[in-house]
């Protein structure tokens, strides 16, 4: 993993649920999805083990999006990199995501899931995670 992050054309890493790769759409469809350069986030493969306000290119919570906005993100020795919803409301940019439940973790760890979000819609749900351009 870390010679892809370190390798000149990896510039960002990017989080897309339950991605079709026979899809027209591929990458395109933006829903549940997020980009971050690694300029902005550098710590992706290491256990920060607190919350880290990072500017991401671009985040959609269940149509809910933002560009340029800084996100709390937060992974440690037990947790994959993740957002809590709730916290992300009321620390970096504010990222009020409607019907947020309590405590609901998105792209990666899973403690409090909330069906409504595509990653975590069903047992049979994906997040994939991306290393590479920005593919705007």
């Amino acid at each position: 993993m870390d010679a892809i992050k370190n390798a000149a054309s990896s510039t960002h890493f990017r989080a897309t649920c339950n991605f079709n790769g026979d899809s027209e759409k591929g990458l395109q469809d933006r829903r549940d999805y997020l980009r971050v350069s690694f300029c902005a986030y550098s710590l992706f493969l290491q256990s920060k083990s607190a919350w880290t306000c990072a500017v991401v290119d671009y985040i959609n919570v269940r149509g809910t999006s933002c560009s340029k906005c800084s996100i709390p993100l937060y992974s440690d020795g037990r947790h994959h990199l993740h957002i809590d919803v709730p916290h992300a409301k009321v620390t970096c940019s504010r990222f009020n995501v409607p019907e947020t439940i309590n405590s609901e973790d998105i792209f990666g760890h899973y403690g409090a899931v909330n069906n409504q979000f595509s990653c975590s819609a069903s047992s049979s749900s994906t997040t994939n995670w991306w290393i590479g351009g920005p593919f705007l």
